[in-house]
């Protein structure tokens, strides 16, 4: 089994893995909510574990690396676990905490989760884990889960989420990318004021990312905003008061400062996404170049504009394909920038 993705390749585990996963699940930090992190010999089962279950259920935690360098960065896939006294197959995944916060853990478990609805018979998959472990729920959110129950296993408490197989073909939505619209323009100062007026005093300012802020550019018909704010002291406050105009916490998704929100029901705005950012952070700062760039370079719009417009074509109804397709010219921008 191989699957590849913007950036990852996702491959059976061999023995020779066994030194880069023993750095991986012998730290501490990285196995904080296990009874405690692995020796050798637990590394070695581990790895024997896998290529069992590859024999015998077709999936099981697979092996990830980068595609540019080759280096094995951790481990995504598919397990039977004891879920509250039912065996479930459970999305589980675990990175190199040198690629923490890179988004990796975000794309690996949504080429995962395709490749389980796409392959096995299996109409609702899984994810859970301890209450206190803000990344990996934050994960499974980003894959299309809800959050379905909450027990203790006599130990700890545990968070369950899952994404049945109608949630997931839902997800596979229609992607429709337009020529540039003027009125994006207008609608992103129209979503701008009403946040301006409820964080006013607390932010440092508002800004229009992503495709449909850059002139001329062709995009799908959805505003990329990016609330700027000094530092976390602020936050919580900010969140108190997005609540107030409808906006919902999400965590950070995996990303590093840029806090998710999101909204149900705003038929007097556009449909956007929200985030919020302290000023120092680095996917803001990546938003903002990139969005510079392609403002000040008409022809590097016009390709990038083409590459999703090409993309939209080939992959009308799977997003994830979508992103795939158009990640390599990103990656060409966020290189010519410094910024990977």
């Amino acid at each position: 089994m191989k699957l590849e993705t913007a950036r990852l390749i996702i491959r059976e585990y061999t023995p020779d893995d066994f030194d880069a996963l023993y750095e991986i699940l012998s730290d501490s930090e990285t196995m904080k909510y296990y009874p405690k992190p692995y020796d050798e010999k637990g590394v070695q089962r581990w790895i024997n574990w896998c290529i069992e279950s590859y024999a015998k259920n077709r999936f099981g935690l697979w092996a990830l690396e980068l595609k540019e360098t080759g280096e094995f960065i951790g481990d995504c896939g598919i397990s039977l676990q004891n879920i509250d006294g039912e065996q479930l197959p459970e999305i589980g995944y675990h990175i190199n905490k040198k690629h923490w916060r890179n988004g990796y853990a975000k794309e690996a478990c949504a080429a995962v989760r395709n490749w389980f609805f796409n392959n096995t018979e299996f109409d609702c998959v899984y994810s859970y884990m301890n209450r206190e472990n803000v990344a990996s729920y934050s994960t499974a959110k980003a894959n299309g889960m809800t959050r379905i129950k909450e027990y203790n296993n006599g130990e700890e408490d545990l968070l369950v989420y899952a994404i049945t197989r109608n949630d997931w073909k839902m997800k596979t939505n229609k992607v429709t990318v337009q020529p540039y619209n003027a009125a994006w323009k207008d609608a992103f100062a129209d979503i701008k004021s009403e946040i301006e007026a409820a964080l006013c005093g607390l932010i440092i300012g508002i800004e229009h990312v992503g495709s449909t802020s850059v002139e001329g550019m062709s995009a799908k018909p959805c505003i990329d905003i990016d609330i700027v704010i000094k530092d976390y002291s602020v936050f919580d406050e900010v969140v108190e008061r997005l609540f107030k105009i409808g906006y919902v916490h999400e965590g950070d998704l995996g990303i590093k400062d840029r806090e998710a929100f999101k909204y149900c029901e705003k038929p007097h705005l556009m449909k956007h996404h929200l985030y919020v950012c302290p000023q120092y952070s680095k996917e803001l700062h990546r938003h903002t170049t990139f969005r510079d760039y392609l403002k000040s370079n008409p022809e590097a719009a016009k390709e990038y504009s083409r590459i999703k417009e090409e993309a939209a074509m080939l992959f009308p109804n799977d997003i994830d394909k979508y992103i795939e397709y158009k990640s390599p010219c990103i990656e060409e921008i966020y290189k010519q920038r410094g910024l990977k």
